[in-house]
């Protein structure tokens, strides 16, 4: 079983192995604005071609002292616009502080591992620990803290050769599970169980009174034809994710696709040939509810092959 690393100097060194790993394996630096609520920072961050870190030490005068480990995703990393943090894994420098997400723990083995207590939705109303556990693929790990039984998500070993790689699938999945409750695909009722599912309905409106009409405004992006055209072209007629054609033909006679933007404009990303690509609708809808980061991938591939004929 893990335990709780809580000695001042064994946190200082656990921190300390972390850093080092992570500037072996983040071999890239360069000044970016961050963006955390309430403002934003211009900082120098530490990045490869997955993730990015940003870090510092938050000392005693505070209530919660800690180390400060910001984490983010380098496909949405820009120049031109503030960057979120995707998740923040902070260890208190004072002992045990639960009210600090992260934490280092030994095994047996002497191992070191990364912890998160698994706050992962943002504040939002039932989208918490249980909810995150519910829809990834992550179990919760027991940690032993002075003789008391505790369990959190294991991010990965620090000094292990694998452990950014172990980052990045975690930062991955936190991204998306917070972009899935951001959008309402995810919400304080989709883990509930059926009795309390139908109970709230009950509750929230036991005269089943017509629902609240509500006023929404759209935003839409300018996009050049030109681009679109490009993309088109390039595409041919095949899906640049799934390789089949488009399901049927358009009247102009050009198998039906439509154009993505790899790094969606509603995220600073540019309407520009080197961002687009020619989709079927199935994989079209997948990159916009998934966007799972091997897809993305394989269509910067694709793109960088166009650029270069």
């Amino acid at each position: 079983m893990f335990k709780t690393v809580i000695e001042i100097g064994e946190i200082n060194k656990c921190q300390s192995l972390l850093l080092e790993n992570l500037k072996n394996n983040l071999y890239l630096s360069g000044k970016f604005n961050i963006g955390f609520p309430g403002g934003s920072w211009t900082e120098t961050i530490q990045y490869n071609e997955d993730i990015w870190f940003l870090h510092h030490e938050i000392g005693g005068e505070e209530k919660s002292p800690r180390f400060w480990n910001g984490f983010g995703l380098v496909q949405e990393l820009s120049s031109n616009k503030s960057n979120n943090i995707v998740v923040e894994i902070n260890i208190p420098t004072n002992g045990i502080n639960r009210k600090v997400a992260g934490f280092y723990a030994k095994n047996e083995s002497g191992e070191i591992g990364l912890f998160h207590r698994g706050g992962l939705g943002g504040g939002r109303k039932g989208i918490g620990k249980q909810a995150f556990l519910s829809w990834s693929s992550y179990e919760l790990t027991s940690v032993s803290t002075n003789s008391a039984k505790e369990s959190a998500i294991l991010v990965g070993l620090i000094e292990s050769d694998d452990f950014t790689v172990k980052l990045h699938d975690f930062l991955i999945n936190i991204a998306n599970f917070k972009q899935l409750a951001t959008t309402g695909e995810i919400n304080e009722a989709t883990f509930i169980s059926d009795d309390e599912l139908w109970e709230r309905i009950c509750t929230e409106n036991p005269k089943r009174k017509s629902p609240k009409k509500t006023t929404t405004e759209t935003v839409g992006y300018e996009r050049s034809e030109f681009v679109k055209e490009y993309a088109l072209r390039h595409a041919n007629g095949k899906c640049q994710l799934c390789n089949n054609a488009g399901p049927f033909a358009t009247k102009s006679g050009r198998n039906f696709l439509e154009v993505h933007h790899i790094d969606w404009l509603s995220k600073g990303g540019l309407d520009m040939p080197e961002n687009v690509v020619g989709l079927c609708p199935n994989c079209h809808r997948k990159m916009h509810n998934i966007n799972d980061a091997k897809d993305i991938k394989k269509l910067k591939s694709a793109v960088v092959i166009l650029k270069s004929h």
